[in-house]
């Protein structure tokens, strides 16, 4: 996979999420116009990092590595570039804290603007420390 070819892709429509082997994405794309540009506009930024992940995963799954080990790989570590990109653009709606997998808490700062912006100017602060405990988690197992 290229990123010319998921370049020529449709972003508006998630036909790009299709390509990269990510169909779920699609749906939430289709019904809100690219997550109303935010999703399209992030994923135009990110599209190398999307493609790299997706290139290793089909090579370990070529090697033969199962996806239990897989989730173990750096592959899947969350990058402090991109939970920045997040959190500065959407991180009053928990964008960030969706990214890395913090779902209650992603939730949580869409329904409250982030407590009240004081939660997602803290977490700007601390972002380091959250996406490397993010990763150890994922690593581990435990959550």
């Amino acid at each position: 996979m290229n990123i010319e070819d998921v370049f020529s892709l449709s972003f508006t429509t998630g036909v790009h999420h299709q390509y990269l082997g990510r169909p779920l994405y699609r749906i939430p794309y289709n019904l809100s116009a690219g997550l109303f540009l935010s999703g399209w506009l992030s994923d135009i930024i990110r599209v190398k990092c999307l493609v790299r992940q997706c290139n290793a995963e089909i090579d370990l799954l070529r090697s033969g590595v199962s996806m239990a080990d897989m989730k173990r790989q750096d592959i899947w570590d969350c990058s402090l570039t991109q939970a920045y990109m997040f959190g500065c653009t959407l991180g009053i709606f928990g964008a960030h804290r969706f990214y890395l997998g913090q779902y209650k808490y992603g939730f949580l700062y869409a329904f409250t603007l982030g407590f009240l912006l004081v939660g997602w100017i803290y977490d700007l602060v601390r972002m380091k420390t959250l996406v490397d405990t993010a990763n150890q988690e994922r690593k581990t197992g435990t959550e």
